[in-house]
This record gives structure tokens, sequence and C-alpha cells, in this order.
């Protein structure tokens, strides 16, 4: 006689946000840096509000583009187990550029990142425009699973691709619905279990851009 066994997959008992109810400047402000350089650590979770160990944080970046300026952006996310400013920064160099507001969808991120419960959680954003303006980034921190043994979560991550500009490898797009030429964006240092490809747009014609990565 056959039988079906469901798998069971893991869901989080825990989750802090640091966004408080519905609004169109969601999250925390970041102001980013200017013409090339890096913006001053902005804490989005203190380590009070770290109060069980995460596994998985979920982004939302909105707010990054204004009409006619190209505005790349490069964020950084970081933590400090002793709930200080001594920031690791695991994830550095996604690129969240010209990000549109709350009302056009911004720029969702999911990360499978491990953090301490009372750790303070930050993030920095390196800005392209001489004008740095204010991006808004809204998180989801996620914790107590229901089958620990099941989840899966990173430590320490590497971003491959030369950042110059602040932004990433350029990929030039093949036109008339061809396919572009292959674009090398780098060599791994160590074994990957889990990749997230990212990219922006630079473009001063362009208004404002739409991602879930």
């Amino acid at each position: 006689m056959p039988m079906c066994v469901a798998a069971r997959r893991p869901s989080f008992r825990w989750r802090y946000t640091n966004q408080s109810g519905p609004s169109t400047t969601p999250g925390t402000a970041v102001t980013p840096g200017a013409s090339g350089s890096e913006g001053s650590a902005t804490v989005i979770a203190s380590g009070a509000n770290i109060a069980q160990d995460v596994y998985g944080v979920y982004l939302w970046i909105t707010g990054g583009s204004t009409s006619t300026t190209s505005k790349m952006h490069l964020l950084d996310i970081g933590f400090d187990p002793a709930g200080g400013t001594s920031y690791q920064w695991a994830v550095n160099d996604l690129q969240v550029g010209s990000s549109g507001t709350a009302a056009q969808g911004g720029i969702d991120l999911y990360l499978p990142l491990f953090i301490p419960a009372g750790s303070q959680v930050a993030v920095r954003i390196q800005g392209s425009a001489a004008t740095a303006g204010t991006v808004r980034v809204a998180a989801i921190f996620y914790g107590n699973p229901t089958h620990p043994e099941l989840v899966q979560a990173f430590t320490k991550a590497e971003t491959i691709g030369t950042v110059t500009s602040t932004r990433g490898v350029v990929v030039t797009p093949g036109t008339s619905a061809a396919e572009g030429s292959w674009t090398s964006i780098g060599t791994t240092t160590f074994p990957w279990q889990y990749v997230l490809p990212t990219l922006q747009i630079d473009d001063s014609s362009t208004v404002a851009q739409q991602g879930f990565y």
C-alpha cells in the first residue's frame, strides 16, 4: 500500500519589522554617500529589537530615484553581536539603484542571513550622484523556525564583479530580440550555496526601477 508523507518545510514563529504600519515612506530613512562615497551606517534594528536568532532578512528599498538623474546605489548590511556599532559587514554592494517609490513597487531582496540575538543591525549605501537624496529601507527579520534543522542560513558572503563608479560589471543587452554576448562577472573564492544576482540601470532617462530578487 503506497503511503504519502508530507514534507516538512520550516516556517518562522517570530519576526521583527521596522515598518510600523502602511506608509508611503516605509521603514527607515538612509542617506547615501554622494559622488561615489560610502554613506554612514544607519541602524534599522537595535539589539533589543533582535530578541531571537535571525535566520532570514527581507529588505524593501524605495525612494532612491530622481527623474533625469542616474542614481546607482550599493547597499551593505552589517550587525554587531554585542549590540553596539562595531559592525560586521556581512553582505556588501547589493545593487539597489534608482529604486521606485512604495507605490511603484521599489526593490525587494531576501537574504538567508544568520544574525545572533541581541545584535544591532545597520545598513549603509554608496551613491553615484552628486546629490545624495534619501533612500527608505524597510526590513523584516525572521526567527524561531519551526524546524531549525532544515533552515539554511549563511554567515558570510562575497560580492563578485568589479564595483566601479558605484555599479557592477557592465553587461550590454542584445538588440532586436537577440541575445547579448556572455559577460564574466568574476570568480568565486569559496564554495557557494546561495546566489543572489542583482542589477541596476545606469540611465538618466529611466525614472525608477522595480525588482524582486
